[in-house]
């Protein structure tokens, strides 16, 4: 009897177990739904506070390229990065709080938000394509414009086409073809073939080091140029710094030295190799009726810079340097000679790739070549160098459409004036040059102002379009492929730039960047005869 009861026991508490178990499991899940419940309630009552812009963008929009949504804050207006939720989709959410303190009110009071898209953070140069717009138009006003933060709200946009982009596929080839084979280069020196890349910093660049060193391996180009800017901040006695160190200025200058060198080391990540040519630009001093003293200090400040810049060169791996006393010559500096030697022992203490000088086709009034600047005897030192620099951007031809023959053999002509310097020192020359995207690019300096050129993507589309110039990738193809061929048959040069490639493409914009246009076909199929053994 003990035994039943006992028995009976045992079975009344594992009942009671499975009983209370299976109650839990009930329960469970309605505790469960109640508390998602609450979380939904909470994710309405967030997103109730919050508005959404999603912007869908062109076919043609680069897969690398990075979409930001622009608009105005009380400190001015700002960029803000857009997440890409599908190939041709970008969206961004902001609190209705912040949207708050940017509201602009309008004539007739209405309370909006004016804001625009556009390509890799560089505002106007890089936007949605605007039509009449001017850039003091963007400023004040920017494009779109959308009534007061609507709590909860999604506003979704379309880019009908980017500024400097055609409405539909992009035509970025050319019918030019190079010949089968390149002549072998003197002591069989390697072909630097490359860029001069676009000689300012800005912010925006920083997402598109890796990708822009990734496109030119792509495109089999060899080597690049980065040109540091530094200023001048003083002149009694002169000084040369990065302003923007200093907090004197910000752009165009690498904020720093280790943004430098990340950008170098971006492009040897990839195989590219580095000519780095730091300059001094953008702000003048007086050197007019100066003594030997301040002539002395000058000299000093431009080779602390110089080997400031063998350093920066040395550590990130860089493999040419380019040397230059602006405007200290052997007229203005006592001891010129001495004091060049010096210099160039003290780089190269610090740096052990090769060492290079420059000149430039010197061109009259009237704008017709007549030597080169500075003249071969101010190169004393030249047999202390590497190799030379000849930068190139004077007229190939009067004609509205020479024959390519006669562009190449003036191509020709104009390196030519470099082959004296050659001869005295038996050192290989590189060739710079710099030919826009324009109709009659071949008529160089001599037709268009560098300056204008340079500036052409800041301008609006229509407001270009009502200027003198015309776009055409074909004729700047044209006149590259001229210097390819004068340079096939010179085996001392050694090398070929063309001034101004940007991060990213603007295949209609009027400058000298070759991405993203024919010219940069063209370059690919001589780049492919040129290094068909490598």
């Amino acid at each position: 009897m003990v035994l039943i009861i006992l028995i009976l026991t045992v079975v009344i508490i594992i009942s009671g177990i499975f009983i209370f178990t299976y109650q839990r499991e009930l329960l469970q899940p309605k505790q469960q739904n109640y508390e998602l419940q609450q979380e939904e309630a909470l994710d309405i009552q967030e997103f109730s506070k919050k508005m959404t812009f999603i912007v869908n963008v062109p076919k043609n929009t680069f897969e690398e390229d990075i979409v930001y949504f622009e608009t105005f804050r009380p400190e001015g207006l700002k960029s803000f990065k857009m997440e890409k939720i599908s190939d041709y989709k970008h969206k961004i959410t902001f609190d209705i709080d912040f949207l708050e303190q940017g509201v602009y009110v309008d004539d007739n009071g209405e309370r909006i938000i004016r804001y625009a898209y556009n390509r890799n953070n560089f505002g106007f140069i890089t936007t949605e394509y605007l039509g009449e717009t001017t850039q003091t138009d963007y400023w004040d006003k920017l494009t779109r414009k959308i009534s007061h933060p609507k709590q909860g709200y999604v506003q979704e946009d379309l880019v009908e086409r980017w500024k400097w982009f055609p409405q539909g596929e992009i035509d970025f080839k050319t019918q030019i073809t190079p010949p089968e084979k390149f002549m072998e280069r003197i002591n069989g020196k390697e072909f630097h073939s490359g860029h001069v890349l676009n000689d300012l910093y800005v912010s925006g660049f920083d997402d598109f080091f890796n990708s822009t060193s990734k496109h030119m391996r792509e495109q089999e180009y060899t080597w690049a140029i980065i040109s540091p800017p530094w200023q001048w901040v003083a002149d009694s006695p002169p000084k040369v710094a990065n302003s923007i160190e200093l907090g004197i200025d910000e752009n165009p200058n690498y904020p720093s030295d280790e943004k430098l060198i990340e950008h170098i080391k971006s492009l040897k990540k990839e195989g590219i190799k580095v000519f780095l040519s730091p300059q001094i630009c953008c702000t003048v001093i007086d050197t007019q009726n100066r003594n030997d003293e301040w002539w002395n200090a000058y000299f000093s400040e431009v080779e602390r810079f110089l080997v400031h810049h063998a350093k920066i060169a040395e550590v990130s791996g860089a493999d040419a340097l380019r040397v230059d006393t602006f405007d200290a010559d052997n007229r203005e500096v006592k001891n010129f000679d001495e004091k060049m030697e010096q210099m160039i022992k003290n780089i190269r203490k610090e740096f052990g790739g090769e060492i290079g000088s420059g000149t430039s086709i010197y061109l009259s009034e009237d704008k017709e070549p007549r030597g080169i600047i500075p003249p071969v005897e101010y190169f004393t030192f030249g047999d202390k160098l590497d190799f030379f620099v000849i930068s190139i951007d004077a007229r190939l031809s009067r004609k509205d459409n020479p024959s390519n023959k006669e562009l190449a053999e003036e191509a020709g002509n104009l390196i030519d004036r470099a082959l004296p310097l050659h001869e005295k020192y038996n050192k290989p020359i590189i060739v710079i040059i710099s030919y826009a995207s324009i109709e009659k690019s071949w008529k160089g300096s001599a037709f268009y102002d560098f300056v204008e050129i340079m500036n052409a993507p800041w301008i609006g589309e229509r407001e270009w379009k009502k200027g003198k110039y015309e776009f055409s990738g074909e004729d700047q193809a044209r006149t590259i492929n001229a210097y390819f061929e004068a340079i096939e048959k010179r085996p001392w040069i050694t090398g070929l730039y063309n001034f101004g490639y940007w991060m990213w493409e603007m295949p209609l914009a009027p400058d000298m960047s070759i991405r993203g246009k024919p010219a940069e076909d063209l370059w690919k199929k001589w780049n492919e005869v040129i290094y068909e053994d490598d």
